[in-house]
Protein backbone atom coordinates (compact mmCIF):
# COMPACT_ATOMS: atom_id res chain seq x y z
CA UNK A 1 0.00 0.00 0.00
CA UNK A 2 1.41 3.56 -0.42
CA UNK A 3 2.16 6.12 1.97
CA UNK A 4 -0.48 8.07 0.74
CA UNK A 5 -2.62 7.49 3.12
CA UNK A 6 -2.87 9.04 6.36
CA UNK A 7 -4.25 7.07 9.55
CA UNK A 8 -6.58 8.98 12.42
CA UNK A 9 -3.59 8.95 14.78
CA UNK A 10 -1.53 11.56 12.35
CA UNK A 11 -4.36 13.53 12.08
CA UNK A 12 -5.20 13.65 15.50
CA UNK A 13 -1.70 14.86 16.47
CA UNK A 14 -2.62 17.86 13.61
CA UNK A 15 -5.49 18.70 14.90
CA UNK A 16 -4.33 18.92 18.52
CA UNK A 17 -1.28 21.13 17.13
CA UNK A 18 -3.68 23.49 15.48
CA UNK A 19 -5.66 23.91 18.63
CA UNK A 20 -2.83 24.73 21.03
CA UNK A 21 -2.20 27.03 17.95
CA UNK A 22 -5.52 28.68 18.49
CA UNK A 23 -5.43 28.10 22.22
CA UNK A 24 -2.27 30.38 22.49
CA UNK A 25 -3.49 33.25 20.35
CA UNK A 26 -7.04 32.66 22.53
CA UNK A 27 -5.56 32.93 25.79
CA UNK A 28 -6.01 36.29 27.67
CA UNK A 29 -2.23 35.27 28.68
CA UNK A 30 -0.95 36.10 25.46
CA UNK A 31 -3.76 39.13 24.92
CA UNK A 32 -2.03 40.28 27.57
CA UNK A 33 1.34 40.05 26.86
CA UNK A 34 0.78 41.43 23.41
CA UNK A 35 -0.99 44.46 25.11
CA UNK A 36 1.90 45.09 26.81
CA UNK A 37 4.18 44.54 23.86
CA UNK A 38 2.11 47.34 21.75
CA UNK A 39 2.14 49.11 25.00
CA UNK A 40 5.62 49.51 25.22
CA UNK A 41 6.60 49.86 21.55
CA UNK A 42 4.15 52.83 21.21
CA UNK A 43 5.87 54.58 24.35
CA UNK A 44 9.58 53.67 22.75
CA UNK A 45 7.84 55.61 19.46
CA UNK A 46 6.54 58.69 20.81
CA UNK A 47 9.73 59.33 23.02
CA UNK A 48 11.56 59.07 20.08
CA UNK A 49 9.36 61.74 17.99
CA UNK A 50 9.50 63.99 21.49
CA UNK A 51 12.88 64.02 21.89
CA UNK A 52 13.70 64.44 17.69
CA UNK A 53 11.33 67.52 17.99
CA UNK A 54 13.37 68.93 20.90
CA UNK A 55 16.57 68.25 18.80
CA UNK A 56 14.47 70.37 16.25
CA UNK A 57 13.40 73.61 18.53
CA UNK A 58 17.31 73.24 19.79
CA UNK A 59 18.57 73.34 16.53
CA UNK A 60 15.81 76.30 15.43
CA UNK A 61 16.35 78.42 18.65
CA UNK A 62 20.44 78.37 17.73
CA UNK A 63 19.66 79.26 13.72
CA UNK A 64 17.27 82.47 15.29
CA UNK A 65 19.83 83.42 17.28
CA UNK A 66 22.77 83.68 14.37
CA UNK A 67 20.17 85.45 12.50
CA UNK A 68 19.80 87.61 15.34
CA UNK A 69 23.92 88.33 15.40
CA UNK A 70 23.68 88.99 11.41
CA UNK A 71 21.03 91.24 11.91
CA UNK A 72 22.83 93.23 14.18
CA UNK A 73 26.35 92.99 12.40
CA UNK A 74 24.15 94.26 9.16
CA UNK A 75 23.01 96.80 11.03
CA UNK A 76 26.33 98.00 12.23
CA UNK A 77 28.11 97.99 8.97
CA UNK A 78 25.61 100.08 7.45
CA UNK A 79 26.21 102.74 10.10
CA UNK A 80 29.84 102.44 9.39
CA UNK A 81 28.69 102.51 5.42
CA UNK A 82 27.12 105.61 6.47
CA UNK A 83 29.45 106.92 8.32
CA UNK A 84 32.45 106.97 5.58
CA UNK A 85 30.00 108.23 2.90
CA UNK A 86 29.67 111.33 5.04
CA UNK A 87 30.46 114.72 4.09
CA UNK A 88 32.92 115.18 7.38
CA UNK A 89 34.73 112.05 6.58
CA UNK A 90 35.35 112.70 2.95
CA UNK A 91 36.58 116.11 3.40
CA UNK A 92 39.28 114.60 5.46
CA UNK A 93 39.86 112.12 3.08
CA UNK A 94 40.35 114.87 0.34
CA UNK A 95 42.38 117.21 2.64
CA UNK A 96 44.68 114.02 3.88
CA UNK A 97 45.17 112.68 -0.12
CA UNK A 98 46.06 116.19 -1.29
CA UNK A 99 43.65 116.95 -3.48
CA UNK A 100 42.78 120.21 -5.38
CA UNK A 101 39.77 121.89 -5.06
CA UNK A 102 38.13 122.95 -8.97
CA UNK A 103 38.49 126.32 -9.59
CA UNK A 104 36.71 126.31 -12.87
CA UNK A 105 34.21 123.85 -13.87
CA UNK A 106 33.27 123.07 -17.71
CA UNK A 107 30.49 120.84 -18.57
CA UNK A 108 29.95 118.86 -22.06
CA UNK A 109 27.44 120.01 -24.37
CA UNK A 110 25.81 116.51 -25.38
CA UNK A 111 23.60 118.15 -28.20
CA UNK A 112 27.05 119.01 -30.52
CA UNK A 113 26.86 117.13 -33.98
CA UNK A 114 30.16 114.98 -32.75
CA UNK A 115 28.06 113.36 -30.06
CA UNK A 116 24.78 112.55 -32.17
CA UNK A 117 27.12 110.44 -33.99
Amino acid sequence: MTNYSTTASSLGSRKKAFNIGINLFSSKKFVGVLTIAVMVCSIGVYMAQINNMATKGYEIKVLEKQIQAFKNQNQKLSLDLLELQSMHTLRGRVDSLDFVEAETISYVNINTALAQR
